[in-house]
């Protein structure tokens, strides 16, 4: 147990936030409850799992990757320069990395995937709402970018929506995204 935290001499508010910080949730009244749950949390080692900001612990987790045994986070899309408009070097993505993905990140059930040719993302590629696709110029930890601009179904004079992918070079597609939904 790490002796640096004496948690009996803290106030409950201080106590409750140590185990929110932590992704626990306190509803005990008692403060001696709450010192333990903090003792045990500290003898866990439970790290801190919130910034406070869901957004940018949502963005670095889409960009985390596995790079050998090791994790790491690659590049935000908004900060590469480098962009080719020539696929000649996109990987080749097979139906069944689409499938995985849909099935694996985005949780999509066997009646959704069934159905996909329903789904509005596959009406707007159809309906060619889909352009300027580009390839990230650079590959980092054997990742690449896809992007592309998507018109919007329903308010096409707006302005088009940014869609990306992930893929690792072999066209595993590790995450994706779209202004639409941020």
């Amino acid at each position: 147990m790490n002796s640096s935290y004496d948690f009996r001499s803290w106030k409950v508010p201080d106590l409750s936030n140590y185990l929110k910080e932590r992704g626990i949730s306190v509803s005990l009244r008692r403060k001696n409850e709450i010192v333990r749950l903090c003792e045990l949390a500290n003898e866990l080692q439970l790290e801190v799992i919130s910034s406070n900001n869901d957004f940018q612990d949502m963005d670095i987790s889409r960009r985390t990757v596995l790079n050998g045994e090791e994790k790491v986070v690659v590049d935000d899309i908004s900060t590469i320069i480098d962009w080719a408009t020539s696929l000649s070097n996109l990987p080749d993505i097979d139906f069944c990395d689409i499938f995985l993905y849909l099935m694996n990140s985005c949780k999509w059930d066997d009646e959704r995937l069934k159905n996909y040719k329903n789904d509005n993302g596959h009406r707007l590629f159809l309906g060619r709402h889909i352009d300027n696709v580009q390839l990230s110029g650079i590959q980092q930890d054997h990742y690449i970018y896809i992007r592309a601009t998507c018109v919007p179904e329903t308010r096409q004079s707006a302005a088009p929506y940014n869609v990306w992918l992930l893929l690792k070079d072999s066209g595993e597609i590790s995450s994706g995204g779209c202004s639409c939904v941020v």
